[in-house]
């Protein structure tokens, strides 16, 4: 499954599905590092059939309400969830192996 873009309704809408796994993928267009996970978030995707990943831009008017109340401090920040609840949040950048050690899988 492609990693796709979503806003903050997206998001929340993806949640309530209740999703079995769900990376989220906070960045921003200037981020160096947000443009260096990217491939890697693409070859993960390729990977797990069963994780779907989205990028949700932290810059976008609609977003700002999510990032703040989500404590989006630093980009990338990843937000991994289980059937709608967070499990881990990650900070930075991550080959495709250590990022799938961190989230256990």
């Amino acid at each position: 499954m492609a990693v796709k873009e979503v806003d903050s309704d997206g998001f929340k809408k993806l949640l309530l599905e209740k999703k079995p796994l769900v990376l989220a993928d906070f960045y921003a267009p200037w981020c160096t590092y947000c443009r260096q996970i990217e491939p890697v978030l693409n070859e993960l995707s390729g990977i797990r059939s069963d994780l779907t990943i989205v990028k949700i831009n932290i810059d976008d008017p609609q977003n700002v309400d999510l990032s703040a109340t989500l404590n989006i401090s630093t980009v990338p920040a990843l937000l991994f969830y289980r059937n709608g609840e967070l499990q881990q949040r990650l900070a930075g950048f991550f080959t495709t192996g250590k990022l799938l050690k961190k989230l256990g899988l």
